[in-house]
């Protein structure tokens, strides 16, 4: 990776720019064009993100759906060979297009810019895909992605992940919803019931509360789970996590990165009237994830 504040007249070849916030259909779309161009005309590909929420900068309640250390795993999958960044500032965000353009070509050796054709650069996002690509004329303007026809939108997926409705989410990202994270110790009445749990910081804020069925990857290899989003009303316990019982493993995660892709919602959480009773539900849904078929339904949630 590349601060571009630190470059000088590195080769960027054909370089994919955009914001990139949650790599879905729309933005791999464009970045795999940038790589398919670049191998075409015998060049390097790379592609060009913020590091930091702008959103922030520019007064909009919004994030990143993914970290940045996320998006930029996704993005090097696609086959991309360098990834510049930047930590903009209000004074970057406040430069006119012009100006915007004039500081990568400063930077940056580029033989062609690729966006979506909704792309916006520069002071109040005066900037247009057509003004970039008038600067770079060998780059390449791609249409949006539409599904069903919605177009593919950050702003969407993050609804659709509000909602639960992972099938139409995981379409639009082209992936399962996943989180990265570290396991923490957690109350532990999991390992009393039989089903031990890894515990996880996650607010349900992103995601809609509920138990999913998901797939849990440790140390390379993946293993059916069903984890639960939010609080644990069983236990009287109002704190919200995430909590992922890995079926057919035993093992100390503590301390250790995971990751849990999240496949389809299974039900909302219930209040149990014991432990005793949540285990029995809990017997019912690893039958439910074992026998799971992704094109099975599971009526109205």
């Amino acid at each position: 990776m590349f601060d571009i504040r630190q470059c000088n007249g590195e080769n960027a070849g054909y370089m994919a720019i955009g914001f990139f916030d949650s790599l879905h259909l729309g933005h791999r779309k464009v970045i795999e064009r940038s790589v398919s161009l670049a191998r075409k005309n015998g060049t390097v590909s790379s592609v060009f993100l913020f590091k930091n929420n702008i959103y922030e900068l520019i007064g909009v309640q919004k994030t990143p759906l993914f970290s940045f250390e996320q998006r930029v795993f996704e993005i090097e999958k696609l086959g991309v060979d360098k990834v510049f960044y930047l930590n903009a500032d209000e004074s970057f965000l406040s430069l006119l297009p012009t100006e915007f353009i004039a500081f990568i070509r400063s930077k940056l050796q580029i033989d062609g810019v690729v966006c979506g054709s909704d792309f916006t650069f520069g002071r109040n996002g005066l900037g247009k895909a057509e003004d970039i690509l008038k600067s770079f004329p060998n780059g390449e303007m791609v249409d949006l992605l539409c599904i069903s026809q919605e177009k593919v939108s950050t702003s969407l997926l993050k609804e659709m992940l509000l909602q639960g409705d992972l099938r139409k989410a995981n379409e639009m990202l082209g992936r399962p919803f996943s989180i990265s994270k570290v396991v923490v110790e957690g109350r532990k009445d999991g390992g009393k019931n039989g089903f031990p749990t890894l515990n996880m910081p996650f607010s349900a804020g992103v995601l809609r509360s509920g138990v999913y069925l998901s797939e849990t990857v440790i140390n390379g290899h993946s293993f059916k789970s069903l984890t639960n989003i939010g609080a644990h009303p069983t236990y009287n316990d109002d704190r919200e996590n995430a909590e992922t019982y890995v079926l057919d493993y035993k093992g100390d995660l503590y301390g250790r990165l995971i990751e849990v892709r999240f496949l389809d919602r299974l039900r909302d959480i219930q209040k149990f009237e014991s432990a005793e009773a949540l285990a029995e539900q809990i017997e019912k849904d690893v039958f439910i994830r074992r026998n799971y078929d992704p094109i099975r339904t599971f009526g109205d949630r």
